[in-house]
C-alpha cells in the first residue's frame, strides 16, 4: 500500500509568506505566499510522487481548546494585511492542482491530521506528515514519519522515532509531556514557569509523562523546580490537555478517499494564468496542449453545479457538507477465489487471519471448546467488558484461544437487548474454572481480565504468560498496548473498530453489533497468544526470562489481590477536612482581598500579577513568556516585602490539597465494597517502579501535616489495624553496595546518619560538629548523585554559587571515590552495550548515549546513572511483595497487603496477629536482596494509615 502524504497546509502558508520577499501581480494583488506555497506543493509531488495526498488547513473560528482555556492563542498577533487575501488563494491552488483539501470547523488542522494518521495506521498504511510543527512530532510511530525542512542544512529531512528521540530526548508518545511542561508562547500554552525545553526534556526522560513528573515532584531535591511543579500541577495538566492532539474526530472521509494520480493540468494552468505565475506555465509538467478552454476557471474559483459524488483522485474540498466518495470497486472474483483456495496465512492483508474464530451462543457447543483447551494445556484469556473501571464495568463476554488462529468468543447474557442471546455468566464461569485451574493461563494484561472475571465469581488462577509484561521487560521505553505489540512483533495490525454513534473514531464495545464484538474478542486473544510466542523467545535470547517469569508474572497475581482488596476510606473524615480547609481558604481569600484593597481571582496569574506589580508596586522578580512570574519562588521572595504573597502561597497549597484529594477521593469509593480500589500499573515506568491510578496514591504528601491528615482517612476495619513497613534509605544502600565505597559502607554498618557522615567527610569536620544546614547540603548531594546531578544543579538546589557547588562535588568525589569510579564504569558499559541493567538483570536501552546533541546525551547519562539504583529499588520491593504474599498464604496468617507506595508496603492485619505478622514482613523485606549493607525497614501500626506511617 502506498504511503499517505498529509500536508500541514497552514504551516506551508506561513513558511511561504516569510520565505519570499513581498511581490504583487499585474492586478496589484499580493502573491508571494501563494507562489511559495504552490512551489512547495509541486516540489513535494515531483520529489516524492505521492499516490495518496491531502492538504489540511485550519478552518478558523473557536475551537474546543478555547473553551477549556479562554486565553489559548490570546497573544496571537493579527494576520498581516498582505497575507489575509492570499490564504483563500492558497486554498484555490490546492483545488486547481487536483489535491484533496480538508478543513473541519471547531478543531485545528493538527487534530484532523492526527485522526487521519490513526485511521491510516489501522489500515496498515504508512503515513508521511509534511510539516515543521513540533506538535506533530507526537504522531511519529513505526509507520508514521514527519517530513520537515531543515533551514540550517537547507534540505528536507525525514524524522522517525530515533529522530524524535534525538530532538526531544524522549519517545514520540512523550513529546506532548515535554510540550506541556515547557509551554508554547506562540499558542499561549502556559506550561510550568521556569521550565524550558531542556529542563522539560530532562524531567520527562527521567520520570515519564506529566503525571509521573508531578508524582515525583515531592521526592525531588528541595528547590525552585520542585516547588514550582507542586504549585503549578494543575497548570501543567491544563497545558497537556491543550497540546495533546485529538485522534478520534468524526471525519466525513477516510484515508482510502485520498487517492492522488496526477495534477489537474487544465485547472492548474488556468490558476497560474490568473495569478501571473509565468514560470509555472512554462514548466513541462503543465503542457499548453492540455490547457482548459478559454474562460475556464478552477472549480473552487467558480460555482459549478453540484456533483453527485467526489472523484477518487481527490480533487476539491471535503468539508462536513460534502458527499462521501463512492466505495471502491470490489476485487476481481476470480482473483479472490484463487487466493482463498490456498491455506490461510497467519498474516492476511496486514491483519491476523480469522479462519478458525467462532462464537458460542449454545451451551451444547461450549463442551468441544473446553475440550480443545484441555488438550492444549494453555489458554489465552480475555474478558470483554464495557468501558470503565474493571471493578464496576459490565461484563460482555469471555474470549479464549488455544492455538494460532483458533479462538472462541462466548457472549454472556445480561438484561440488555444486545446480549440477551448470550449464555448465563454463572454457567460459563463454572464450566471454565476447572479448565483454567489445570491450564497455563495467559493473555494481554491478564490482571485486568482476571479482575473482571473474579469479580463475577471465577476463582483466581495464576498468570502463566502476559504479552504486555513480556513486551515491557523486553523494551521498557516502548508502548505496550496490544495494537503496538502486534505491529512491533508480528508485523500486523488489529482490525480497527467501527466508528461510534456519538462521533468517536472507535465505538464503545457495548455499542458493537454481536458479530463485530465477537471478531474483536477472538482477534484479541489470538493476537496475544501469537505475540507471546515471539516475545518469550526474545526474553530467553536476551536473558530476561527471570525478570519476566520469576518476578513480573507472580507480582501481577499479588497486585490483583491487592487491587481487589482495596482499602477503606472514610469519606466523613475527608469531608470534615474539606470543610476545615475550605474555611481556611475563605479566610485567606478575604485577607488577601483586604491587603490588596480589591477583590480578584487568586487563581488567575494575570490578575495576581496586576495586583502585585501594578497596584502594590512590588518589584518584578522574573518574567515568563506571558508576563511577570507569580510562581512559588517569586512569591516567597516577595513575602519578605509584603504579607499578601505569603497568604496567596498558603491558599494555593490548600487549593491543591482540596482539589486533588479531599474532593476527588470520595468519588472513587466503590459503591458495593465501600473501599478505594487503585490500579497498579506494571508496564509504565522505565525504571521498573510501579505506578498507581484512580487514585494515584504516590502523590499524597509524606512529611506534610496535611498529608498525614489525609492518610488518616484510610482506615482499618473493626478488629484490624494497618501495618506500614517502609524501606529506610534504600537507594543510598544500593549505591553503597554497587559502588563498594568504604565511607558509605562503614556509615551504614555503624548505623550512622549517612547524610551527617557525608557532610563530615566532605567538609573535613568531626561528625558531632555537623550542623543542620551542612547535613541538608550533604543530603542534597547524596540524593542528587542518584540522578546524575551536575554542579549547576547542585547550585540551584542549595542556592549557592556554582563555584561553591563544584567545590562540594570535588570534595565529595575525593572522599567517596568509590561512587565516582562506579559512575564511570556504569557509563562506559552503557556506551558499549547501549543499555544499563539493575542488580537483578532488568534492562533499559539508552540510545541517547551516543547522540551528538549534548542535551539528549547528558539526559541519557543521567538515566544511565539513575536506572541501576532506582530500578534495583523497584525490583527489591517487588521481590519482597512476592515473597511476603507467599509467606502469608502458606502460613494462613490473617493479614493481606493492600497498598504499595514508593518504598512502603501497607497491610491490613488482625489485631491479635500483629506481633506474628511483623517479623514475617520484616524478614521478607530485609531478605529481598543480599547486599553488602543491611536493608533496614521502619515499621508502624495503627487504626489508620496516618497513625501507622507516622
Amino acid at each position: 500500500m502506498d504511503p499517505l502524504y498529509l500536508v500541514d497546509g497552514t504551516g506551508y502558508i506561513f513558511r511561504a509568506y516569510h520565505a519570499i520577499k513581498p511581490m504583487r501581480n499585474m492586478n496589484g494583488e499580493p502573491i508571494h505566499a501563494v507562489l511559495g506555497f504552490t512551489r512547495m506543493l509541486l516540489k513535494l509531488i515531483k520529489d516524492h510522487h505521492p499516490k495518496a495526498l491531502a492538504v489540511v488547513f485550519d478552518a478558523g473560528g473557536e475551537t474546543f481548546r478555547k473553551q477549556i482555556y479562554a486565553e489559548y492563542k490570546a497573544n496571537r498577533q493579527a494576520q498581516p494585511e498582505d497575507l489575509r487575501p492570499q490564504v483563500p488563494r492558497c486554498f484555490e491552488a490546492v483545488d486547481a492542482l487536483g489535491i484533496r483539501r480538508i478543513q473541519l470547523p471547531g478543531v485545528e488542522a493538527d487534530d484532523v491530521l492526527a485522526t487521519l494518521v490513526v485511521e491510516a495506521q489501522r489500515r496498515g498504511q504508512q503515513v508521511i506528515v509534511v510539516s515543521g510543527d513540533k506538535d506533530l512530532m507526537q504522531l511519529v510511530d513505526v509507520d508514521v514519519k514527519v517530513l520537515r525542512y531543515n533551514p540550517r542544512a537547507e534540505t528536507e529531512e525525514l524524522v522517525d522515532i530515533p529522530g524524535v528521540k534525538e530532538k526531544f530526548g524522549v519517545t514520540p508518545a512523550q513529546v506532548v509531556d515535554v510540550l506541556a511542561l515547557m509551554g508554547d508562547a506562540s499558542d499561549n500554552v502556559p506550561g510550568v514557569d521556569g521550565i524550558g525545553e531542556k529542563t522539560a526534556m530532562e524531567l520527562v526522560a527521567t520520570y515519564g509523562g506529566v503525571e509521573e513528573v508531578l508524582a515525583a515532584a515531592p521526592t525531588m531535591k528541595p528547590g525552585k523546580r520542585r516547588d514550582t511543579l507542586l504549585a503549578q500541577a494543575e497548570q501543567a495538566r491544563l497545558s497537556r490537555a491543550l497540546v495533546v492532539l485529538k485522534k478520534d474526530l468524526e471525519l466525513p472521509l477516510h484515508p482510502e478517499d485520498l487517492g492522488f494520480s496526477s495534477v489537474n493540468v487544465p485547472t492548474a494552468r488556468a490558476f497560474f494564468t490568473l495569478m501571473g505565475f509565468k514560470a509555472m506555465l512554462n514548466d513541462p509538467m503543465f503542457p499548453a496542449s492540455a490547457a482548459a478552454p478559454a474562460g475556464a476557471m478552477p472549480a473552487a474559483m467558480s460555482t459549478p453545479p453540484p456533483s453527485p459524488a467526489k472523484p477518487r483522485t481527490g480533487q476539491g474540498e471535503f468539508n462536513l457538507d460534502d458527499t462521501p466518495p463512492a466505495p471502491p470497486v470490489p476485487a476481481d472474483p476470480a482473483a479472490t477465489s484463487q487466493e482463498t483456495a490456498e491455506p490461510p496465512a497467519l498474516l492476511s492483508m496486514g491483519t491476523l487471519s480469522r479462519e478458525h474464530h467462532t462464537t458460542i451462543t449454545d451451551a451444547a457447543l461450549l463442551g468441544p471448546v473446553l475440550e480443545q483447551l484441555e488438550r492444549a494445556g494453555k489458554v489465552a484469556l480475555h474478558a470483554v467488558f464495557a468501558a470503565g473501571d474493571p471493578m464496576t464495568a459490565r461484563l460482555l463476554g469471555v474470549a479464549v484461544g488455544w492455538a494460532p488462529g483458533h479462538a472462541a468468543f462466548v457472549p454472556l447474557r445480561d438484561e440488555t437487548s444486545l446480549l440477551r442471546q448470550g449464555l448465563p455468566v454463572a454457567l460459563v464461569l463454572e464450566r471454565l474454572a476447572p479448565v483454567l485451574a489445570r491450564s497455563k493461563v495467559g493473555g494481554h494484561d491478564v490482571k485486568e481480565t482476571l479482575k473482571v472475571l473474579v469479580r463475577h465469581g471465577l476463582p483466581a488462577v495464576p498468570t502463566a504468560a502476559d504479552s504486555m509484561l513480556a513486551s515491557y521487560v523486553l523494551g521498557v521505553s516502548e508502548v505496550h498496548d496490544l495494537g503496538h505489540v502486534v505491529q512491533r512483533h508480528l508485523r500486523a495490525n488489529l482490525t480497527p473498530l467501527p466508528t461510534g454513534s456519538r462521533g468517536r473514531s472507535a465505538a464503545p464495545l457495548d455499542e458493537l453489533p454481536p458479530d463485530v464484538l465477537a471478531h474483536h474478542a477472538c482477534e484479541w486473544v489470538d493476537a496475544s497468544a501469537r505475540a507471546l510466542e515471539v516475545l518469550e523467545a526474545g526474553l530467553h535470547q536476551d536473558k530476561l526470562w527471570d525478570v519476566y517469569h520469576g518476578l513480573e508474572l507472580p507480582l501481577s497475581d499479588v497486585l490483583l489481590r491487592m487491587e481487589m482488596a482495596g482499602v477503606i476510606l472514610q469519606a466523613d473524615t475527608l469531608r470534615s477536612l474539606r470543610q476545615e480547609m475550605g474555611l481556611d481558604m475563605t479566610r485567606l481569600e478575604d485577607e488577601v482581598h483586604a491587603l490588596a484593597g480589591m477583590a480578584f481571582n487568586l487563581a488567575s496569574p494575570k490578575q495576581l500579577a496586576d495586583v502585585l506589580f501594578n497596584k502594590l508596586a512590588l518589584p518584578v522578580g522574573r518574567k515568563t513568556k506571558t508576563g511577570p512570574s507569580t510562581d512559588m519562588d517569586v512569591l516567597e521572595e516577595l513575602s519578605l516585602l509584603h504579607p499578601l504573597p505569603a497568604k496567596v502561597l498558603e491558599h494555593r497549597q490548600l487549593a491543591k490539597i482540596v482539589g486533588t484529594y479531599l474532593e476527588a477521593l470520595p468519588a472513587l469509593i466503590h459503591p458495593q465494597t465501600g473501599r478505594i480500589h487503585t490500579t497498579y500499573q506494571q508496564a509504565v515506568a522505565a525504571t521498573g517502579r510501579l505506578s498507581s491510578q484512580d487514585p494515584n496514591l504516590q502523590n499524597i504528601p509524606i512529611r506534610d501535616e496535611r498529608g498525614r491528615k489525609i492518610r488518616s482517612a484510610f482506615v482499618a476495619p473493626p478488629g484490624k489495624v494497618l501495618l506500614s513497613a517502609d524501606y529506610s534509605q534504600i537507594e543510598l544502600r544500593i549505591l553503597a553496595h554497587a559502588s563498594q565505597d568504604p565511607v558509605l559502607l562503614a556509615a551504614f554498618e555503624r548505623g550512622e546518619d549517612v547524610h551527617a557522615r557525608t557532610a563530615s567527610e566532605v567538609l573535613g569536620i568531626p561528625l558531632q560538629d555537623v550542623t543542620r544546614d551542612q547535613r541538608r547540603a550533604a543530603k542534597t548531594i547524596n540524593f542528587g548523585l542518584l540522578y546524575g546531578m551536575s554542579a549547576f544543579g547542585l547550585s540551584q538546589a542549595l542556592h549557592i554559587p556554582r563555584a561553591q557547588a563544584k567545590e562540594y562535588l570535588e570534595r565529595y568525589y575525593a572522599r567517596l571515590s568509590g561512587v565516582q569510579q562506579w559512575q564511570h564504569e556504569v557509563l562506559e558499559a552503557a556506551r558499549q552495550n547501549g543499555f544499563v541493567t539493575t542488580l537483578f538483570g532488568r534492562r533499559r536501552f539508552l540510545p541517547g548515549l551516543t547522540q551528538k546533541n549534548s542535551v539528549v546525551r547528558q539526559g541519557a547519562e543521567r538515566m544511565a546513572i539513575n536506572t541501576p539504583i532506582q530500578g534495583a529499588a523497584a525490583d527489591i520491593i517487588k521481590r519482597a511483595m512476592v515473597a511476603l504474599d507467599a509467606r502469608l498464604t502458606a502460613e494462613k496468617v490473617p493479614a493481606r497487603m493492600i497498598l504499595q507506595v514508593h518504598d512502603e508496603l501497607v497491610l491490613e492485619v488482625d489485631v491479635d496477629a500483629l506481633e506474628v505478622v511483623k517479623p514475617l514482613v520484616r524478614d521478607a523485606m530485609e531478605h529481598a536482596a543480599s547486599l553488602a549493607v543491611k536493608l533496614d525497614v521502619d515499621m508502624g501500626a495503627g487504626p489508620n494509615w496516618g497513625a501507622a506511617h507516622g
